[in-house]
Formats: structure tokens, C-alpha cells, sequence
């Protein structure tokens, strides 16, 4: 007797990896394989070993070895901030156009404005540039307060309730 599967139930969309005891070594179920983390120079950098087929322990073997070797040698690293050196995430300084960009998000589409250091000086280009950076991510991340429950009698929509 053959059983039907639809097709929707073949594939799960969301896999989660399984960290080991030991931090750092994490099991990819996905992909079958071991995968070691360690930060190098503040950046994430990963090495996979093989865990397909029986080779499962032996892998995951590998793994812990690769990470024993990374910690005695001292090499494990941290993860460090992200920088940048406008000293603004968004804004950098277009060498090419001499001029500050702001970038920004806006509707899932990158955005620029560009201020030219000629015309408003260097000072007063990163200072827009800045401000413009600063007003847009704002505007796309307005908290904005909603009530969802009122005490006593409930109210008829179109009116303000807070």
C-alpha cells in the first residue's frame, strides 16, 4: 500500500539548527553537517564538517576538535559593533562626488540623498546628511499607540478612544 503526501507536506520551510552542548558547534539539519562558529577580526566565520550518511559522530568529532584547537589557541574571538566611520550607520562619505550620503529604506527601496561638501561645506553636508538620515529612519519606525481593549461600554469606530 503506497501513501499520498501533498505536496505542501514535503518540505517544512523553516528548519531549525541545533546548538551541541558545547557553544559554538551547532548541528545544520538542513544541510546535514556540523558547522563550527568563531568570530575572526569582529566577523562571523564558520567551518562545516560533513555529517551525511554515518558519518554523523564523525563529524560532529571533527567539529569539537576544530573548536578545542580555536579556544586553546586563543583565536575564538568577539563579535564587535558594527562601525563605520562617519560615526552614523547610514551616512558615509562619497569620495568620487566629494559629498555625504545619507541612505535609507524607504518602502523596501534603498534611498540616497547626496550633500555636496562645494556647496554647504564639509561640517554643514554631514550635518544634513545626519538629520535626513535621523527624520527618515523615524518616520519609518513611528511607534504609534493603539488601544485594543477599552473598560466599559465599547465605542463606535471613527472616534478617538485614548
Amino acid at each position: 500500500m503506497e501513501m499520498y503526501w501533498p505536496q505542501h507536506d514535503m518540505h517544512r520551510t523553516r528548519i531549525p539548527m541545533y546548538e551541541n552542548s558545547r557553544r559554538h558547534v551547532i548541528w545544520d539539519y538542513r544541510m546535514q553537517r556540523w558547522m563550527v562558529m568563531w568570530y575572526r577580526q569582529g566577523i562571523q566565520v564558520f567551518r562545516w564538517f560533513s555529517g551525511r550518511g554515518g558519518k554523523f559522530e564523525q563529524g560532529r568529532t571533527r567539529a569539537i576538535l576544530f573548536y578545542q584547537q580555536l579556544r586553546n589557541a586563543g583565536k575564538l574571538g568577539s563579535p564587535k559593533p558594527d562601525q563605520c566611520r562617519s560615526g552614523v550607520r547610514g551616512v558615509f562619505f562619497d569620495k568620487e562626488e566629494k559629498s555625504w550620503v545619507a541612505r535609507w529604506s524607504n518602502c523596501g527601496m534603498k534611498t540616497y540623498a547626496m550633500f555636496s561638501t562645494e556647496e554647504l561645506g564639509f561640517r554643514k553636508a554631514y550635518e544634513e546628511a545626519i538629520r535626513v538620515r535621523v527624520q527618515s529612519v523615524r518616520q519609518n519606525h513611528q511607534f504609534m499607540f493603539q488601544r485594543t481593549r477599552w473598560k466599559g461600554q465599547r465605542r463606535p469606530l471613527g472616534q478617538p478612544h485614548t
